[in-house]
């Protein structure tokens, strides 16, 4: 990767990008969201940040599992309607 194409990201523009707020990004580094680059002191949350392609590889993994996995059809709504009975 060139250095013109590396770019860290705060938790906010992360959070702008995925549309997740910081609870669910934390909780997602458990199951493969990218974990953020601390780049100042221990201890200092501002000083975490993400590689903006890691991040982009991730969300095109969630669509790629998406799409190798569609959703089941809707259940049958048989139950829920009426019958009309002459």
């Amino acid at each position: 990767m060139s250095e013109q194409q590396l770019r860290f990201l705060n938790l906010m523009a992360v959070s702008g990008i995925t549309c997740l707020k910081k609870t669910s990004i934390y909780t997602l580094q458990k199951q493969g969201f990218p974990k953020p680059i601390k780049i100042s002191a221990a201890g200092r949350q501002s000083g975490a940040r993400w590689v903006e392609s890691e991040v982009y590889a991730w969300m095109n993994s969630r669509i790629q599992l998406r799409d190798n996995n569609p959703a089941p059809p809707p259940a049958q709504q048989k139950a829920n309607t009426l019958e009309l009975v002459s």
